[in-house]
């Protein structure tokens, strides 16, 4: 049975889109219900970016509203920092019994220990990947893979070329910079290595959001920019 709220107070949804499956959307809200009311639901990213151009209609059906941040430094967005500054403003109205912050961004680790300085309840809602830190900040912490009536172990299903989405030049770009970083650019590098980097530099990128089921299965899509090989059983990568 999951813990109520203690107070009458209703509950506050923000959402961090960069860093959210879509698709959990709605079992999260459902479970968010189970706490109270929920009086406020806002996503954050930037949806003029590819990646969440299917976040449009999904929010609209949901009640949810969206807080658009644009790329404006490097291509990076601002997303985590405009969640960050409203949930502290919204704490501090004094309107709002409890938090439900969707990501599974290490970011927001600060944020939900700071709620709960404040006597209130943090759910998280995330991936089963997500950061220890921010799962254990919080007062309790969801996978959102289990939510669903259909979660259940499933294997990555590939798709046909045809179906797969092409990728802006830019998301290859991003992507040649965090391989370089690891040390890609004049030797190849294990790709786990990259994966842990990606990860920390570039969060927003998803190899799902083009239908393929890994980072390495991504790349591989791309030889003239990426050489992958394993030469001692272990997958690595190098710039070309």
């Amino acid at each position: 049975m999951a813990e109520k709220i203690l107070s009458n107070k209703p509950i506050a949804v923000l959402i961090d889109a960069e860093n959210a499956q879509l698709s959990a959307l709605p079992d999260v809200l459902k479970k968010c219900e189970e706490f109270g009311s929920i009086a406020l639901r806002r996503a954050y990213g930037d949806f003029s970016w590819e990646n969440l151009k299917d976040w449009q209609e999904s929010m609209s059906r949901l009640a949810i509203q969206p807080v658009q941040q644009f790329r404006i430094i490097n291509g990076k967005s601002l997303s985590d920092s405009a969640l960050i500054v409203d949930a502290m403003d919204l704490l501090h109205s004094g309107r709002y019994g409890a938090f439900c912050i969707v990501s599974s961004d290490s970011d927001f680790t600060r944020l939900a220990i700071r709620i709960r300085e404040d006597g209130l309840s943090v759910y998280g809602f995330g991936g089963d990947k997500a950061h220890g830190a921010f799962v254990s900040a919080c007062s309790q912490f969801f996978d959102t893979k289990k939510l669903s009536a259909r979660a259940g172990p499933r294997a990555a299903k590939e798709v046909p070329p045809s179906a797969r989405i092409e990728p802006p030049k830019e998301i290859l770009d991003r992507l040649a910079q965090v391989i370089e970083a690891a040390g890609g650019k004049k030797e190849r590098v294990l790709l786990t290595v990259v994966g842990q980097r990606r990860k920390k530099e570039f969060p927003e990128f998803n190899p799902k959001h083009y239908h393929y089921a890994t980072l390495g299965k991504f790349l591989s899509a791309f030889p003239r920019r990426f050489e992958l090989s394993a030469p001692d059983g272990k997958s690595h990568v190098k710039l070309l």
